[in-house]
């Protein structure tokens, strides 16, 4: 993660508005800025992940984590 963060960050904004290719067998199937990949393939994807497991844990009668910060249900 910190990896990630620190490679980010390095990258200049003009990089960041230049469009990436997902291929496939050498084939183009999306392509999109690298900025908008950043946020909805990745960010908003673990974002969903998250809130699944919380639904889950409370559908379940589990205690929810703190994912943002502490919990309701925590002590």
């Amino acid at each position: 993660m910190a990896e990630t963060r620190e490679a980010v960050a390095k990258t200049p904004d003009d990089a960041m508005r230049h469009d990436w290719t997902l291929l496939v067998s050498d084939d183009p199937t999306f392509t999109m800025p690298r900025i908008a990949l950043l946020q909805t393939m990745m960010l908003s994807h673990v974002i969903q992940h998250r809130v699944q497991l919380s639904v889950y844990l409370r559908i379940n009668d589990g205690p929810i984590p703190g994912i943002y910060g502490p919990s309701a249900d925590e002590p």
